[in-house]
């Protein structure tokens, strides 16, 4: 056992589900939720699990157990619901608020992690740009592909490609006038760091999308937009993940179109217009 003390001021409040089961709790199962709504200050126990990025406490209560830290690192903890310990007696619609917490802490904590300047300064680099390459493997290639669909509705020239080899000729083709913006949960994926090191080499400024834990792709990125992803035994993590990315395009998105909402929505208008027109 190791004891850890977390200050007030180093802890995200947030909008636990537990909070449904208050007037049932024990006394030190209040200070829980006390704690986690940044009411007091507790040292708390845990057990450590090396090579997950958690801690879990160590309680026995059913409400304790689904109460959980993950260590985003040594002074930002973010709190999160493990649907792993539900029990299956817990009625449908307490598991389904308990997804919708889950969902709205992941976009908090997104928000509170990605300033307004660093979207400012995303915004700023994508519309100065004269063409865009979005690129991720597997699942972030979903939404690089949405992310390009949104910017070229805006008039942006925007390329995106699930074929490494081509995105890579795009890139060395390219040059500082050319934004890369890569998506990646892991930040380790080879091919996304492959193409991180032709974008440096060639001068090409690269927006960087992914977790907020150190990875290989952090030291690429001359723009960091962090995501949140909470481990959980149901595998709810890249759903999570997910949620925070779309949080972060749909920001880049809205806050591009309202710097000058006039152009930008003449051009949608046209994009609809062109989308509807019949052959």
């Amino acid at each position: 056992m190791k004891k850890i003390t977390i200050p007030a001021e180093q802890r995200k409040k947030t909008t636990l589900a537990s909070n449904l089961y208050y007037d049932t709790l024990e006394i030190y199962e209040n200070k829980v939720v006390g704690y986690l709504n940044g009411n007091q200050t507790m040292t708390w126990y845990f057990k450590e699990y090396s090579g997950i990025d958690f801690v879990k406490a160590n309680m026995n209560s059913q409400f304790a157990q689904i109460v959980f830290l993950t260590g985003v690192n040594a002074k930002n903890r973010v709190v999160g619901i493990d649907f792993g310990a539900v029990q299956n007696r817990n009625a449908m619609n307490d598991t389904n608020r308990k997804i919708i917490a889950q969902y709205q802490d992941i976009v908090e904590i997104t928000f509170q992690n990605n300033k307004a300047e660093i979207i400012q300064q995303a915004c700023d680099m994508l519309t100065r740009a004269k063409k865009v390459i979005t690129f991720g493997i597997g699942s972030s290639s979903l939404f690089c592909e949405y992310l390009a669909n949104q910017l070229v509705k805006m008039g942006l020239l925007c390329i995106t490609s699930q074929t490494p080899h081509t995105i890579y000729s795009l890139i060395d083709q390219s040059r500082k006038d050319t934004v890369l913006f890569l998506i990646s949960e892991s930040g380790e994926t080879h091919e996304v760091i492959k193409a991180a090191s032709i974008a440096k080499e060639r001068g090409v400024p690269i927006i960087a999308m992914t977790r907020m834990s150190k990875n290989p792709l952090h030291g690429y990125a001359d723009l960091l937009l962090k995501t949140v992803a909470f481990e959980t035994q149901t595998r709810l993590n890249i759903t999570t993940m997910r949620c925070s990315q779309l949080y972060l395009i749909d920001a880049l998105y809205l806050n591009i179109m309202k710097s000058n909402f006039t152009k930008y929505n003449k051009i949608i208008a046209r994009s609809e217009v062109l989308s509807d027109r019949r052959q």
